[in-house]
Parts: structure tokens; C-alpha cells; sequence
């Protein structure tokens, strides 16, 4: 079966792809499993949602019954720079270290703290400045970080090829499905998901908070 490049399975490979490259150049990563998905399809979200980290391995491989934590890139943004989106990747891969080293890098008022700027600063080389709001989150990757990383950043420039609508601002799309329940986080962002995907522990990129229902 021959599956196009335009395709989001090749998207989606092709991010799992980078996201296990940059595993084996970091020792103490956990393997992960990527998805590309509509992270922003309520178009009255106030800030743009880039990735995220489920905080529990939602993920069970059939056969070893060895299980994974989830890392999720917004379809609506993979339009972004290629550097963008692959700090994004980093970005979420720093707290998946992080999570699997019990280090706690969200303070209690949901920001991200220091020991999330150490980790991905020494270990994932994104340069992580502060902000009043979101604490220590805000993501930049340098071109020396491309280029430690190259594998897998040519795998991020493949999966940047397809990438989801943006609703309208002030819409909520049509044919949403209204049964799904509403989970708020720290901020006051807000999400409609199964209650699976809820309870899997889903936080919101800014605010470093989880979503709850």
C-alpha cells in the first residue's frame, strides 16, 4: 500500500519519526507516541494550543504491554516554520522527561517553572524565556538546535506539509458534537474531548495546568 506524502498518515509518521530520533540523542527519554490532531476546533479559544503532553501513558503497545505517554501536535498549526513546530516537538518532549524523572516542572499556580527551563535548555537546546503569565514557557529553537538534531528536523519539515483549517474566530464549527464535556484549565482555556482523553491528563501548552472536567 503506497501512502501519499500529502497524506496524514505521512504526516503523523513523519512526526513519530523525529520525535524518535530525538529520543535516542537524550538519554533518560521515554519513547512516546505522536499524534496530530484538531487541538483548537473551538474557535473561541483565546490562545493557540501547539502540543501537549498526556501526563499518564494512554498508549499500550499490544504485545509487550509496554505503555506510553502521548504527545499531541496541533493539526491547525503545523503551517508554522518548520523551526517552530520542531520546538514545539521539543518542547513537549522536555516535559515527557521530564514526567518520566519525576520532576515537577509546573509550579502550583500552573506555570512552568525552572526545572522545565533546565531541562529543555541543558538537555532539548531550546532557548525558554519567562512570562508573567505562563512562567517559564515561552519556546525558541536555534539553529544550532536543527542542527544537533537534523535527522530529526528533516522528519519535522515532512510532517509540516498537512495541516488542518483554523476555525473562525468567535465560531464553534459546525456539527460539533455538544455531548462531549468541557474541560477548563488553570487559565480559563477551555477544550471539548471525550472524557477518556480528559482523564488521560491532557495539559494546556501556556499555562502548563491541566484540563479538567
Amino acid at each position: 500500500m503506497t501512502i501519499k506524502q500529502t497524506s496524514l498518515a505521512d504526516a503523523i509518521r513523519s512526526a513519530q519519526a523525529a520525535a524518535d530520533a530525538i529520543v535516542a540523542k537524550v538519554p533518560g527519554t521515554p519513547r512516546v507516541v505522536v499524534t496530530v490532531v484538531r487541538a483548537n476546533s473551538d474557535g473561541r479559544r483565546k490562545r493557540a494550543l501547539y502540543g501537549y503532553t498526556t501526563v499518564a501513558k494512554v498508549w499500550r503497545e499490544t504485545e509487550s504491554g509496554e505503555r506510553f505517554l502521548e504527545i499531541g501536535l496541533a493539526a491547525e498549526h503545523l503551517n508554522r516554520e518548520p523551526g517552530a513546530v520542531f520546538g514545539t516537538l521539543l518542547h513537549e518532549l522536555a516535559h515527557a522527561y521530564n514526567l518520566a524523572n519525576n520532576i515537577k516542572d509546573c509550579d502550583t499556580n500552573g506555570r512552568h517553572n525552572k526545572n522545565f527551563q533546565k531541562t529543555a535548555e541543558e538537555l532539548f537546546g531550546l532557548n525558554i524565556t519567562q512570562d508573567p503569565v505562563i512562567g517559564w514557557s515561552i519556546t525558541e529553537c536555534p539553529e544550532d538546535t536543527i542542527k544537533r538534531f537534523a535527522g530529526a528536523f528533516t522528519h519535522t519539515v515532512k510532517a509540516t506539509r498537512y495541516q488542518a483549517d483554523t476555525p473562525t474566530a468567535g465560531t464553534a464549527p459546525k456539527g460539533r458534537n455538544r455531548n462531549l464535556p468541557v474541560a477548563v484549565c488553570a487559565c480559563g482555556e477551555k477544550m471539548r474531548a471525550s472524557r477518556s482523553v480528559i482523564d488521560s491528563g491532557v495539559r494546556h501548552e501556556v499555562c502548563g495546568e491541566l484540563f479538567e472536567a
